[in-house]
């Protein structure tokens, strides 16, 4: 697990260190640096994966992440030429003074490689601009390995290739599913989606289909109200929004790390509440889970959780990022065993309490 990311002359930062948990958030206005956190842990993670390291570059273009060239992942307010990213203490770092910065490979003056468990377990990323509702979706052709695609545009063929074989997440199951019956001996991954899902879309149904011939999977949402099955497109955008983030949670292995930029698109403050419980229950079954969001219902939704979940106090990082004309401040916030913040800054979720006070 990730516990400390430092990063040094990289985009709005000259040097700042994050800490990481269990389960890690980054909240803050527009442009205020949450994204560029996440950004170095997908740069690290896609040069690993291109050849782990074996080149001593970091490529900025890539399926994860496309930074552009060099000169845009610079810092400007650099006062020396070290652009540096530490994952804990493994550190790849780079001595820019001479470099083309118009190259679109960063290359390395120190490469710790690959040694982190960060680079050697599972992983998901699901960006926030996730696919709406399709017709139908492409087949993930490597069967082998969990692959959603950043914009969860796999979703639906490694759901459909995986619904009735037991899931790989049964800690998680246990904790999310518990009504079910037989859920010691394990459930399937179509009852675990489903079930998760009908407390954050009552009523929820889904129904998966393969076309081999055409490469594509199709499917049919239904509901309790009405016995009919409905196109994805006749469905609103929530469902697809969120499906990818209950099916990858489900699929993924103790160990991985699961980064998630707005979990809460397209979804009602209560199923914001209801999502933000299941991804703390993920937390708490061995995988890191990393958030970016804008939403109190999230963070809410979180603290709540550890009124039910007591671990998650001792495993919860809120990373909550302010900007003025002065520079950048990162508060790393705690949540204790009754769900209290242990500190607060000025922007930190407190619109609603200033538009309130407006009225009175």
């Amino acid at each position: 697990m990730i516990s400390k990311l430092t990063v040094k002359n990289i985009k709005c930062f000259d040097f700042q260190e994050f800490t990481f948990d269990s389960l890690t958030v980054f909240c803050g206005a527009n442009a205020s640096g949450k994204s560029t956190a996440i950004q170095c842990l997908l740069l690290l993670r896609q040069a690993n994966e291109v050849d782990g390291f074996a080149s001593n570059t970091i490529p900025l273009i890539g399926e994860y992440i496309s930074i552009g060239h060099i000169s845009d992942l610079i810092s400007h307010f650099a006062a020396d030429p070290e652009v540096l990213i530490m994952v804990d203490d493994k550190q790849f770092s780079s001595l820019t003074g001479g470099v083309n910065r118009d190259s679109y490979n960063l290359p390395l003056e120190k490469n710790d490689g690959a040694t982190h468990r960060f680079f050697e377990s599972d992983f998901l990323y699901l960006c926030a601009e996730r696919l709406g509702p399709r017709n139908s979706y492409d087949v993930q052709f490597e069967s082998k390995d969990l692959n959603l695609g950043i914009f969860g545009q796999f979703t639906m063929s490694e759901f459909e290739a995986r619904a009735a074989k037991k899931v790989e997440n049964h800690a998680l199951a246990q904790l999310a599913c518990a009504e079910v019956e037989g859920i010691a001996s394990g459930i399937s991954l179509e009852i675990a989606v489903k079930t998760v899902m009908r407390k954050i879309s009552p009523g929820f149904d889904i129904s998966a289909q393969s076309f081999r011939s055409m490469d594509k999977v199709a499917n049919t949402f239904g509901s309790s109200i009405s016995k009919q099955q409905v196109r994805p497109v006749n469905t609103g955008f929530g469902v697809s929004y969120v499906l990818p983030i209950i099916v990858g949670a489900f699929c993924i292995r103790a160990g991985g790390t699961f980064i998630i930029e707005n979990p809460e698109v397209h979804l009602h403050p209560q199923a914001q509440s209801e999502l933000a419980l299941f991804l703390a229950q993920l937390s708490l079954s061995g995988v890191q889970v990393v958030l970016e969001t804008h939403s109190d219902h999230i963070i809410n939704g979180i603290r709540v959780a550890t009124k039910y979940h007591e671990a998650l106090s001792n495993g919860t990082v809120i990373n909550s990022i302010r900007h003025d004309a002065t520079g950048r401040e990162v508060k790393a916030i705690r949540i204790d065993s009754d769900g209290n913040l242990t500190d607060y800054q000025e922007g930190f979720f407190d619109q609603a309490q200033k538009d309130l006070l407006k009225l009175f």
